[in-house]
């Protein structure tokens, strides 16, 4: 498979993420819903290309599985260009959802500067050159999200989500029961809703876990790639693109605006880990990190039966059950002191209190739910539990680990089109499956 053919359906991927807050913020009536409708389809598109390759083996003639190597060369190459528009996201934010004010000028020059440092190190070294490369495309993963954190003061934020944890970490500390349903509820799991303890207790920003567990998925989506960077003695240089997919993403200026300004970094770090347990560990670990990712984030759930699927083609009924069984376990283990300290109330708030927008709201939204649901009666269960019925039979065919996180991208990026409720960030997830599958996936053995 080319690289600049696996790279072009990236980039495909990340303008559509970026297009659709400009054609929910710049347009109206008729033409947004439209639009709208177009965006949603070809994000789904792109995102089953990007995790699957299918039209791309074909073009290429390349069986599933086909490994190519990405230069360091051309990874600082496009980190370089990622950098330059990051650092220019005030002039994109009347378009796309970034920060609205520049970047301080002495912390910016720092970033820049070690981000040069880290090539010229790196050209010196060619022997250590995907150490160093590692090394930069992790610091400047941190470096930008800084820069916007730098300039985006938390009691000017313009979401409830992180407002709302961190009232929510209050009430704890203060004894009181976190799950209260006054406007706006706090409905956050355990996953997500303690990771913001530490920060908490230390009186300083709790975005700092933000960038502290970006930097660690980075890490682990780097260092433990079933395809490694090349190493000295084994004629293997550069980077397989499952490495780099995640990072390149990671620095999208939307990316990290939403990574720093709202609660979905440990949802993303919990998926990461289910992503890489996944392609790179046994079944028992890929239960501990599924009970893991939903209890960070109840949508999750949604790839519980496509991993089933997986577990019943090459483990049989009654491992596949063991496996469900454990990953259940690990989830009731974390919502667990919530919901024996008031069992009815964190129900009602983090499972039963579940909003509706209307037609007009979801407008130009990430979506196909509006015309559907007017000719489908409970459409958004039905259309769901279908989507990750199909997406769980095409993971009981495929053979390798990356074509079941490539059915779970796909399965989760369906149900998510077709919930009452939609924004932007919720899509991340999906995002992060198909960066680790990367288009190796196929049901060849």
């Amino acid at each position: 498979m080319r690289q600049g053919y696996r790279l072009g359906i990236g980039l495909i991927v990340a303008v559509l993420f970026a297009v659709q807050h400009a054609v929910q913020l710049l347009l109206s009536g008729s033409r947004r819903t439209f639009l709208g409708d177009v965006v949603s389809l070809a994000f789904v598109a792109a995102v089953a290309e990007f995790s699957t390759m299918a039209l791309g083996r074909r073009i290429a003639r390349r069986p599933a599985g086909t490994d190519e190597r990405v230069s360091t060369a051309t990874v600082f190459a496009i980190a370089t260009v990622l950098l330059v528009l990051d650092l220019f996201a005030k002039v994109l934010s009347p378009y796309l959802a970034t920060q609205r004010q520049p970047p301080p000028t002495i912390p910016l020059l720092v970033v820049v500067g070690l981000w040069l440092a880290v090539i010229g190190i790196a050209a010196r070294r060619p022997r250590d050159a995907e150490r160093w490369c590692m090394i930069g495309l992790i610091g400047l993963i941190f470096g930008t999200r800084v820069l916007v954190l730098w300039v985006s003061p938390f009691d000017r934020l313009t979401g409830d989500m992180l407002p709302v944890i961190d009232r929510g970490l209050g009430d704890l500390f203060a004894g009181r029961f976190p799950y209260l349903n006054y406007p706006p509820p706090m409905p956050y799991l355990s996953g997500m809703f303690l990771a913001y303890v530490p920060p908490k207790l230390l009186n300083i920003d709790i975005r700092i876990t933000n960038l502290i567990l970006d930097v660690i998925a980075a890490f682990v989506v780097m260092r433990f790639s079933p395809r490694p960077a090349g190493r000295e003695g084994t004629g293997e240089r550069g980077f397989a693109l499952d490495q780099l997919a995640l990072p390149f993403f990671m620095l999208h200026p939307p990316w990290i605006y939403y990574s720093v300004n709202t609660q979905f970094s440990p949802c993303l770090f919990a998926t990461a880990l289910l992503g890489r347990a996944i392609t790179t560990a046994g079944p028992r670990l890929q239960a501990l990190t599924l009970g893991f990712a939903v209890g960070s984030n109840q949508m999750l759930v949604a790839l519980g039966p496509i991993l089933f699927g997986y577990w019943l083609a090459n483990h049989g009924w009654r491992r596949a059950f063991a496996l469900s069984a454990l990953a259940a376990g690990v989830f009731l283990a974390m919502i667990a002191p919530f919901l024996l300290w008031n069992p009815w109330q964190f129900v009602n708030v983090a499972f039963m209190s579940r909003g509706e927008f209307s037609d007009a709201l979801m407008s130009g939204r990430f979506t196909i739910l509006p015309p559907l649901r007017r000719l489908i009666p409970f459409a958004s269960p039905i259309l769901s539990i279908f989507a990750m019925g199909i997406a769980a039979f095409a993971a009981t065919r495929g053979r390798r680990p990356e074509s079941v996180v490539a059915a779970m991208a796909i399965g989760l990026c369906a149900v998510l089109l077709v919930q009452p409720v939609s924004f932007s960030h919720y899509f991340l997830p999906v995002i992060v499956l198909a960066a680790i599958a990367t288009g190796d996936s196929g049901t060849n053995p």
